[in-house]
Formats: C-alpha cells, sequence, structure tokens
C-alpha cells in the first residue's frame, strides 16, 4: 500500500522541496487563467500546498486516498480535508478550480482511470472552472531515463536514508519506484521500511485526447515552473491548464 509507512516521514523526505516557490508559481498561473476563490486539491497529502494557498487567500479542500497521508494533514491544522479516491469522488460541493500537483496525476496508472477522474473533476467545477495537474512527461523519461537516487536527511539525533530504485515498464507506461527506508541513530537502525510506488508518465496526445473526451478545453501546457514554452524532452515535470466546457 503507496503511502503506509512513508506518510509518517514523508514531510521530511522532502524537507528540501521549495512549496513555497511551487505555490507561488501556481498563484500566478491562477491569475492568467481567472483567478478562482475555491480550490480541491487532489492527493492533497499532509496539506503542504493546502497550507500555502489559503495564505493566499484561497479557500482550499483536499482529498487524498491515504488515511494515513491524511492524518499527518489534520495534525498540522488542515481539517478541510476528506479521504476518497480521486476516480470516483462525491462530495456534493462545487470549486472553481481543483489541482493535482506533485506528480499525484502518476498515480493514476492507466489512460480509462485518468479519464474517470477528470470525469469527477468536471462534475465538482463551477462552469468555466479550470483544472490544474502536472506530471512526468513521457518525451523526457524515455529520453533521460529514470535512475537510483539516494538521500540522507538529517534529522537531529536521528538520520533518515532514502533510496529509489526504479524500474521500467515501457509497454504500460509506468515506472516502479522501489522505496527503500531506514531510519538510524548513531550505527543503530531504529526503523525500517519498503514501499513500491507506480507512477505512470503520459504523453501530451493522450492528454490532450482524455481532456476532450472528458468535456474538457486545453488551455496551456508548459515545462513545471515556467509561463511559456513547449514541453520536450528536457522537461521531465510539466504542467497543464484545462478548463470544464461550459
Amino acid at each position: 500500500m503507496v503511502f503506509e509507512r512513508y506518510a509518517e516521514y514523508y514531510d521530511i523526505i522532502y524537507s528540501n522541496k521549495d512549496y513555497d516557490a511551487e505555490t507561488s508559481y501556481l498563484d500566478e498561473l491562477l491569475a492568467h487563467f481567472g483567478r478562482p476563490k475555491s480550490i480541491l486539491d487532489l492527493g492533497c497529502g499532509t496539506g503542504e500546498y493546502m497550507i500555502r494557498l489559503q495564505k493566499f487567500g484561497y479557500a482550499v479542500s483536499g482529498i487524498d486516498i491515504s488515511k494515513e497521508m491524511i492524518t499527518q494533514a489534520r495534525k498540522k491544522g488542515v481539517l478541510s480535508t476528506w479521504r476518497a479516491d480521486m476516480r470516483k469522488f462525491h462530495l456534493g460541493s462545487y470549486f472553481d478550480c481543483c489541482i493535482c500537483m506533485f506528480g499525484g496525476i502518476g498515480y493514476l496508472n492507466n489512460i480509462h482511470d485518468f479519464v474517470r477522474t477528470l470525469e469527477c473533476v468536471g462534475e465538482h467545477l463551477e462552469p468555466n472552472g479550470i483544472f490544474v495537474f502536472d506530471y512526468w512527461n513521457g518525451l523526457a523519461v524515455l529520453m533521460q531515463m529514470p535512475e537510483v537516487r539516494d538521500r540522507k536527511i538529517d534529522m537531529g539525533d536521528l538520520v533518515l536514508l532514502r533510496t529509489a530504485r526504479p524500474k521500467l515498464k515501457l509497454e504500460e507506461q509506468i515506472c516502479e519506484v522501489h522505496y527503500t527506508c531506514s531510519v538510524k541513530r548513531g550505527d543503530q537502525c531504529v526503523d525500517e521500511f519498503e514501499e513500491i510506488h507506480p507512477l505512470r508518465f503520459y504523453f501530451p496526445g493522450e492528454i490532450h485526447l482524455a481532456l476532450n473526451t472528458a468535456g474538457f478545453d486545453h488551455l496551456a501546457t508548459y515545462p513545471f515552473m515556467k509561463h511559456e514554452g513547449a514541453p520536450d524532452g528536457e522537461s521531465w515535470n510539466v504542467i497543464t491548464i484545462a478548463r470544464r466546457m461550459a
């Protein structure tokens, strides 16, 4: 099960992620395409984007399929969160905008699930509402190829070691990331666990087709953290903005 043990250490593992810069970038995108008032964060995780978007003045709610991630978010006081599957959620509420950040779309491992998610998003958007999501660009994945990555995070009296070993399944457009984590105090291991996270990478053509099938207009796709330019083999992460057809 993904984000089970991983959730406990999630914020520590990604302590170097620049959420402030990414949220400012997202705010600029939203301003350009019509600033919304209410946002639903799909795959909200531990609530880091939600916390910052609220500071920008947005009314933000979130859903996540992982009860452990929701627990971590609520520990921080992020209360407008529900455990729900982005492929089949029914909140009975409408939003000006939905987002799915940090590659959350990649956990939809086939195009059918992606279309189902788009349809659910459309059912929860106000007319002309927008959907913003980032994901792994298949063009870059195939050109650059995933690599083994090691991280060491110093937590003071403890050190967390994480190894990410990718395994490509090209026919399925899946990269299985095998995470191995250990927590040490000096030379003694005090905790260790493994999780496998299957992540799908997407190509521009299938994104456009899925959006059209689910009733969305494609507005723009950029290399992540940029406001112009088409994604290419150098752009591992890309972001798409789409509008629900009226």
